[in-house]
């Protein structure tokens, strides 16, 4: 987990410390579907940082991604020339780290291709 150094954050918002305990660990669809974070994050909006490992070896080449977006955003990956969906590739058991913005729930949307893929989310930190 991100050690966060004192005096940043607190009470009324700020950088916050996030989570030793995942969000997920499952296996992530190739639908989109809801990841709550609210248990971390509470259920506000905020920019989460994310830190995501492939926990088994499904994906075998650099093409194994995942996309994440605000929850009930309609942006769709490489549908057109700028790309508005965060994606993150990855292989065997890596791991990579994401900044989402959650909705006023504390809710993003992710999927995976090719899948389905098993993976580990933790929610490092947060922003409110």
């Amino acid at each position: 987990m991100l050690a966060i150094p004192q005096g940043i954050g607190g009470g009324g918002g700020g950088l916050q410390a996030g989570s030793a305990t995942p969000v997920y660990a499952d296996v992530v669809p190739t639908d989109w579907t809801d990841l709550d974070l609210s248990g971390v994050t509470g259920a506000v909006t905020c920019l989460a940082l994310l830190k995501i490992t492939a926990t088994s070896a499904k994906i075998t080449t650099s093409n194994g991604a995942i996309y994440l977006r605000t929850n009930g955003d309609l942006l769709i990956p490489f549908n057109t020339s700028i790309n508005k969906v965060a994606t993150y590739y990855l292989e065997n058991t890596m791991s990579s780290y994401a900044i989402v913005k959650t909705d006023a729930n504390g809710i993003i949307e992710m999927k995976v291709n090719p899948g389905p893929q098993d993976l580990t989310i933790f929610v490092e930190a947060f922003i409110t």
